[in-house]
């Protein structure tokens, strides 16, 4: 699946990913597997799979679309 930061805390590794269907999704810095942590921003692109997290769904396996 395929989405766009909204929003990530860098000094706290957390933030949440837009999935097409316009949902805000939970990512934590561990759910990372390509990119550096500290380079991703709001707006980038990102390839994610949408796993369940303890309370809801939640981005698995991050890598930024470059």
């Amino acid at each position: 699946m395929e989405g766009t930061i909204k929003s990530y805390d860098t000094e706290h590794g957390f933030g949440y990913i837009k999935d097409p269907e316009g949902n805000d999704i939970f990512m934590h810095i561990t759910g990372i597997i390509s990119g550096t942590p500290k380079e991703i921003k709001p707006g980038d692109k990102v390839k994610f799979v949408k796993a369940k997290g303890p309370h809801n769904f939640q981005a698995a396996k991050i890598e930024l679309a470059r």
